[in-house]
């Protein structure tokens, strides 16, 4: 009985010596075999130029995105979250939009279609599909469209190409600014207005300090993967000083993958939109 047992010892550990073995053999041939990526030698300017051209050849898309806006109106802080999801194809063109955004526990919510000629509209207001069908209500409305066609993004690394900072980690570029540069703004106000357009007049006489953007692109395709900002807003409106803090961030997915956007014959059918 106590040489089975010795037996069964010196299997178990003969075993388990194997398996430990097995193991440091399989993962130093996967080290050997593990990849690195390598460095790609780039110019910001260069950068942006794939960038551009890589963007435009997009035939659809979609993108999730998160802002916050925290501020203190009348001695109170309040805060808004907004919370979107848009997907985009070009052929047909059509453009799918949600969003969620929430102030002080109060919710309204939006949900548009875009085609090449028509914006449908839904909310939490409305409580029913509309036609938006008079031209400069139409033209604000189309603006949420560059939400998810990159435009914005290529705008705002355009007039930062010579002042962006370009590194490399692991299958990303890492584009990062820090900065108050005046040229910013523009782009950054069509930004903001891509994820909610009656921000527009508010924006009008605002300037951006303290900026910080951090955009990640893929080094394979030079798509925009992942987009950040967070800035200090300060606007003016007559004798009147409102200053904000606002963060933005858009993760991009799905690119050339997302299938055709299928608009409802209800949604299409909606009767014109008729202001009150």
């Amino acid at each position: 009985m106590k040489k089975l047992r010795k037996i069964s010892l010196a299997l178990a550990i003969c075993s388990i010596s194997a398996f430990v073995v097995g193991c440091s053999t399989k993962e130093a041939k996967e080290t050997k075999t593990e990849k690195k990526e390598e460095k790609v030698n780039i110019t910001s300017q260069e950068l942006v130029k794939k960038v551009t051209d890589a963007t435009n050849s997009v035939k659809s898309a979609k993108v999730n995105a998160k802002t916050q806006v925290v501020g203190e109106i009348s001695g109170k802080t309040v805060t808004t979250d907004l919370v979107l999801e848009s997907t985009m194809t070009k052929e047909p063109f059509a453009v799918k939009f949600d969003s969620t955004s929430t102030t002080d526990g109060e919710s309204y919510k939006a949900s548009i279609y875009f085609t090449q000629n028509n914006v449908y509209l839904t909310d939490s207001e409305l409580k029913e599909w509309v036609n938006i069908n008079e031209d400069e209500l139409k033209s604000i409305y189309k603006k949420q469209e560059n939400s998810v066609n990159f435009k914005n993004i290529v705008e705002l690394l355009e007039v930062l190409k010579d002042k962006i900072k370009v590194e490399q980690e692991g299958s990303n570029f890492v584009v990062t600014y820090t900065g108050n540069d005046d040229e910013i703004n523009n782009p950054l106000k069509n930004t903001i207005i891509s994820t909610e357009p009656a921000a527009g007049r508010m924006l009008g006489s605002s300037k951006a300090d303290n900026l910080e953007i951090k955009v990640l692109i893929d080094k394979n395709t030079f798509i925009p993967v992942d987009y950040d900002i967070k800035t200090k807003m300060t606007v003016s409106e007559g004798t009147k000083v409102l200053t904000f803090d606002m963060s933005l961030n858009f993760k991009y997915s799905e690119i050339n993958e997302v299938k055709e956007i299928v608009i409802p014959d209800d949604v299409k059918n909606a009767k014109d939109f008729e202001a009150r």
